[in-house]
């Protein structure tokens, strides 16, 4: 497999994430059952795609393979009662980089 990285992301890079978010939402429709908005777009909530970069214990990271984003993962501290954990919200990868183990990596590495 071709160098994996996991790269933190910052506020200022919110409108990439949101971009790649479009396809992951693309390729999540059939069973979520979503259609898109007047403008062509998938929804987003704004609110809650800013709190990967406000609150503590979340985080929004790139998948770089070899240097090229390959896709995103992002994380959230757990809020169920009594669970101290991180939860892997949403993890999305370009076709491009599928099955070759890379999903597996992201999870395995965080």
């Amino acid at each position: 497999m071709l160098p994996l990285a996991l790269l933190p992301t910052t506020i200022d890079q919110a409108p990439l994430i949101r971009n790649l978010y479009q396809f992951y939402c693309y390729e999540s429709s059939d069973w979520e059952q979503e259609d898109v908005e007047a403008d062509g777009r998938f929804y987003i909530h704004e609110e809650h795609l800013h709190r990967y970069w406000q609150d503590d214990g979340w985080g929004a990271y790139l998948v770089l393979v070899d240097g090229f984003i390959a896709g995103f993962v992002l994380v959230e501290r757990s809020e169920l009662p009594g669970i101290d954990a991180h939860e892997l919200a949403d993890l999305f990868i370009l076709k491009k980089y599928r099955r070759q183990g890379i999903g597996r990596a992201v999870a395995l590495q965080l």
